[in-house]
């Protein structure tokens, strides 16, 4: 018998215009039948149009695209009863934000799909919590036909919650599907591998800049030059831009603030990895079917045991992704820095301007397109310093802010 499983839902502000509210949509977390037979780790998600109106939600925040059992990004938080957070294994994918990647309900409608949690998490047995959050940049109106989009649209943030349990005993090992050789590019033509080739460069260069960046305006407070023990942080008006105004944060090392800013560690990262050839992610040419046409790449980890390394990532790269730009807003070389967000990091370095190993867990994909993104580093900076799109726009720097 099927268990409807309770929904706590945390409601802020209005929502007008072109953009629907998230209270406009309804979600139910419920168990499949196999799961309420035996806690295999399986959910159903309903989300239902409770509006008057057809409502379009964009297809990267909802469960409706998974293929061969992987969401199409960290859609939801599963949080075990000991209050640790499961690690996600499933894919990345970074679509772009037109209207082709929405899926509209109309009035009333109810759309349902089936997530194996254990097939996107890292699960042990016991009780989790899992939790699923609407954003209102992610969600429009439809008004004959044509998808309504706001200039300044408000922000509004619905999370739904439910309990489930999990048997360890039907949870199998992790294992890895194909196999990769590290630091490569896979099955891409000549051109394609140019060009690659030349994104990497663009990238490298970008990852400089961002480093150079945060230790140009750390001031220091020793008196004998940089000293990676002491120094605080001042964002400018191009981190307050995609990073929010946080304000200034003593660091312990230039880009170590585990209590202050998030972001300077993947920066630190990123700096590192295109310092070094040996911790580069895999790279393959990919023709993403089952997607939609325009979307540009999606990331995986390939070797669970060495997660923490981004030469143990791939990047599938689809057709779209070499219709764009090298460098500049929405380029082939901010798609890297995009997806190699998304993996966890553990690095060790003797860089003085880095500080001696850091751990973080990636970023996820809560909000895309140039417009939204920099709205949700002023709504919400906490989700922003968590979000992909927020990293590449800052590489990117285009147009520039300083």
């Amino acid at each position: 018998m099927r268990r409807l499983l309770h929904a706590l839902v945390m409601l802020m502000g209005l929502v007008s215009g072109g953009t629907a509210s998230a209270g406009d949509i309804d979600v139910q977390i419920s168990d499949t039948a196999k799961q309420a037979i035996n806690g295999a780790g399986e959910i159903r998600v309903t989300l239902r149009n409770t509006s008057p109106l057809p409502v379009a939600i964009h297809v990267g925040t909802t469960p409706f695209q998974i293929i061969d059992g992987k969401l199409p990004n960290k859609i939801f938080k599963v949080i075990a009863d000991d209050g640790t957070e499961a690690r996600y294994i499933g894919t990345f994918v970074k679509f772009t934000d037109g209207d082709e990647n929405y899926v509209i309900l109309q009035p009333g409608e109810a759309r349902s799909a089936d997530v194996d949690l254990a097939k996107n998490y890292v699960l042990k047995g016991g009780g989790y919590t899992v939790r699923y959050t609407l954003i209102s940049f992610n969600i429009h109106k439809v008004i004959q036909g044509v998808i309504q989009r706001d200039a300044n649209p408000k922000y509004e943030k619905q999370t739904f919650s439910a309990k489930i349990w999990v048997n360890e005993n039907l949870l199998g090992a992790k294992t890895l599907g194909e196999v990769f050789e590290p630091d490569s590019i896979q099955e891409c033509d000549e051109s394609k591998t140019a060009a690659i080739n030349s994104a990497l460069d663009a990238a490298k260069s970008m990852a400089t800049d961002a480093m150079n960046y945060l230790f140009t305006n750390t001031r220091w407070d020793g008196t004998s030059g940089p000293d990676p023990a002491e120094g605080t942080f001042y964002p400018t008006a191009r981190w307050n831009y995609w990073f929010g105004d946080t304000g200034p944060a003593y660091s312990p090392a230039p880009a170590n603030m585990p209590t202050g800013h998030l972001p300077t560690g993947f920066i630190t990262a990123l700096y590192l990895a295109f310092s070094s050839t040996g911790n580069y992610p895999i790279l393959k040419c990919d023709a993403c079917v089952g997607r939609s046409p325009m979307t540009v790449a999606t990331s995986e980890t390939v070797n669970i045991v060495n997660q923490g390394n981004y030469s143990s990532s791939l990047i599938r790269l689809c057709p779209h992704f070499f219709d764009l730009p090298t460098s500049g807003t929405d380029s082939q070389a901010g798609t890297i820095i995009h997806e190699m967000t998304h993996f966890s990091q553990h690095y060790v370095s003797n860089d003085e301007r880095a500080p001696p190993s850091y751990d973080f867990s990636g970023t996820a994909d809560y909000q895309y397109g140039y417009a939204n993104t920099h709205g949700l580093a002023v709504s919400d900076p906490d989700e922003a310093e968590h979000n992909a799109d927020n990293y590449e726009y800052f590489y990117e720097n285009t147009p520039p802010v300083q």
